[in-house]
């Protein structure tokens, strides 16, 4: 936008969250920290030695869960942070693919907004169908 001149570099500084560039800058390495010290495989192997055996889904929805349950009490970026080294820890140890679950903390992130935006929608298109106007 600034090779093009829709924007000047003045109007873009002012349009930059700097307190997101902040806070993404010092959760990356709080990240990092838990992946490297082994937190998150330590958790991990606690949660896994409850759910051992259990199918891949079943890991997988206990992962959407917990991501969903951070989600109203931190922001959607330090929970994912936090939470995705330990759904790669859990997937690894599962045998499962990591990207799954990495990718079901993203998305399940969301479902604290979405749910809280659907439920404040009016319903008053919604009307209940009988079987006659179905077929």
């Amino acid at each position: 936008m600034i090779l093009s001149r829709v924007l000047n570099i003045d109007e873009a500084y002012r349009a930059v969250g700097w307190n997101t560039v902040f806070l993404l800058a010092s959760l990356i390495p709080l990240g990092q920290a838990v992946q490297n010290t082994g937190t998150a495989e330590w958790i991990a192997r606690q949660i896994f030695a409850i759910l051992d055996g259990w199918p891949v889904w079943s890991l997988q929805l206990g992962v959407a869960i917990l991501a969903t349950a951070f989600s109203p009490i931190m922001s959607k970026v330090g929970a994912t942070v936090l939470l995705v080294p330990l759904a790669v820890s859990i997937a690894v140890a599962a045998g499962a693919s990591p990207a799954l679950l990495a990718l079901t903390v993203a998305i399940s992130m969301q479902n604290h907004s979405s749910c809280r935006r659907i439920t404040s929608m009016r319903w008053s298109w919604a009307r209940p169908v009988s079987r006659s106007q179905i077929f």
